[in-house]
C-alpha cells in the first residue's frame, strides 16, 4: 500500500537566485539605468537590407567572380549596385 503524501519525507527547495526571489526582491533601481544592448552597432543601424534570388548558373558565376577578385559577396553586390546606379539609363 502506498503511503499518503503527508507521510512522505519532504525536501526543501533551494533558492538559486543570487539576490533572492526576483518576484519578492525586485526593486527598480532609479539611480542605475540598464544600458540597452544592441546586436547591430549604431553606425550600421540605418542601413537597408536587399534580398535577391539567383538561378544556379548565375549564382555559380557570381561566386566565381567573388573568388577571382578576392572580395566578399556583399561587397561585390554593393559595388555593382553603385556602378549600375551611376550609369545613365
Amino acid at each position: 500500500m502506498m503511503p499518503f503524501i503527508e507521510e512522505l519525507p519532504k525536501k526543501k527547495i533551494q533558492d538559486f537566485f543570487a539576490e533572492g526571489d526576483p518576484e519578492r526582491t525586485s526593486q527598480k533601481s532609479h539611480t542605475k539605468q540598464a544600458e540597452k544592448k544592441t546586436r547591430i552597432p549604431v553606425s550600421k543601424q540605418n542601413r537597408k537590407k536587399i534580398v535577391t534570388y539567383l538561378d544556379d548558373e548565375t549564382y555559380d558565376f557570381f561566386k566565381r567572380y567573388c573568388s577571382e577578385h578576392d572580395m566578399k559577396p556583399s561587397l561585390v553586390v554593393r559595388h555593382l549596385i553603385k556602378e549600375c546606379l551611376n550609369k545613365p539609363l
